[in-house]
């Protein structure tokens, strides 16, 4: 009696996937800042309503008059973050929706009750590289089949 093995290995096919047409990207960000105690005049503030965040590029500064932000956003009522540590976090993504990629900087003022805007502080300038990477131009698939062949004589 003898036994006789044959392997035989067949590619069948390739299978090109090319890359999506679109990207999707997401932003986490989160801002970070300091709420004020005082009024201007030195007296305790007790009616914070919200505040407003402005971003504009590294080399406009809002505080002059003329300025314009490139995109605003408004955080009050229940959006506004508990400030353990007299550290208020809040997610910034949406106020980054919009850009483009370049050096920016975020202002901050505080408002009351009663609409009065306080001063504007700026944060420190800070890059945002919107740059989607290139896609690999193609995915290649191999499928082997591979075939055993038992040769069995009495």
């Amino acid at each position: 009696m003898f036994s006789t093995m044959l392997l035989l290995s067949l590619t069948i096919g390739q299978v090109i996937i090319p890359p999506p047409a679109t990207s999707v990207m997401s932003v986490d960000s989160w801002i970070l800042w300091t709420p004020p105690k005082l009024n201007e005049d030195g007296s305790a503030l007790t009616d914070l309503k919200g505040y407003l965040f402005s971003v504009a590029p590294d080399d406009v500064d809002l505080s002059t008059p003329g300025s314009f932000a490139i995109q605003t956003m408004t955080v009050e009522g229940a959006e506004l973050p508990a400030c353990p540590g007299d550290t208020c976090r809040f997610p910034g993504a949406r106020l980054f929706e919009d850009l483009t990629s370049g050096d920016y900087r975020i202002w901050i003022q505080a408002y009351d009750l009663a609409g009065n805007l306080s001063g504007m502080t700026p944060s420190p300038p800070f890059p945002i590289d919107m740059t989607i990477p290139g896609a690999p131009p193609s995915v290649r698939v191999e499928v082997r089949v591979i075939v055993e062949v038992r040769i069995v004589s009495p």
